[in-house]
C-alpha cells in the first residue's frame, strides 16, 4: 500500500473515528483494474447524507457503503 493511500486513510480516520454513524473505514480495490479506493461504512443512507464524506482524499477516491439492511431505504 502506498504512502499516499495510508495518509488518506489516516485523514479519514481523524475525521470520522469517533462518529457513531461510521462503522468501519477501510481500503479496497477494483478487481478488474486494481484501482485503490477508500470506503466509509455507515449505518444508514441518512447518516451518509449527514456525514457528507468527501469524494476523494489525498487523490484517493472515497466511496460510502451503507449497511445492507438499510440499502433499500
Amino acid at each position: 500500500m502506498s504512502t499516499r493511500v495510508l495518509e488518506a486513510l489516516q485523514m479519514l480516520l481523524a475525521r470520522y473515528l469517533f462518529d457513531p454513524a461510521v462503522m468501519l473505514i477501510d481500503v479496497a480495490s477494483e478487481p478488474a483494474t486494481g484501482s485503490v479506493f477508500l470506503q466509509v461504512h455507515v449505518r444508514s443512507f441518512l447518516t451518509s447524507c449527514r456525514l457528507g464524506p468527501p469524494e476523494e482524499v489525498n487523490g484517493i477516491p472515497v466511496r460510502v457503503v451503507v449497511r445492507d439492511e438499510d440499502a433499500g431505504e
